[in-house]
């Protein structure tokens, strides 16, 4: 977004000079390329938006695995199944986590 943001900024510059010179056809490319660039800076921070949004989905399913995760080791505990079996799920499930991820 920044890099974007600086383009804008630097088309806003070439837009003055234009208007300063007095040239039509030049502010009128050059308000072309202002629109452009703040489009573009609109769409990256709309982009980070989603990816935000993804993220927080993302981290509060991951909450809920870990809660369920939880909840079965204990009742089955209780039910007397060994924690190594618990262990094993937990690693198989960190596994497929990595996997998704990359």
């Amino acid at each position: 977004v920044a890099v974007a943001e600086a383009e804008a900024r630097a088309a806003e510059g070439e837009l003055e000079k234009a208007i300063q010179s007095g040239d039509p056809a030049g502010i009128a490319k050059q308000e072309t390329k202002v629109a452009e660039a703040k489009a573009a800076v609109a769409k990256q921070e709309a982009a980070q938006e989603m990816a935000k949004a993804a993220l927080d989905r993302a981290i509060r399913g991951l909450t809920i695995a870990q809660d369920a995760y939880e909840r079965a080791l204990h009742a089955g505990t209780q039910a007397g199944l060994s924690v190594e079996l618990f262990i094993e799920l937990r690693v198989r499930f960190v596994q497929s986590v990595v996997t998704h991820l990359s």
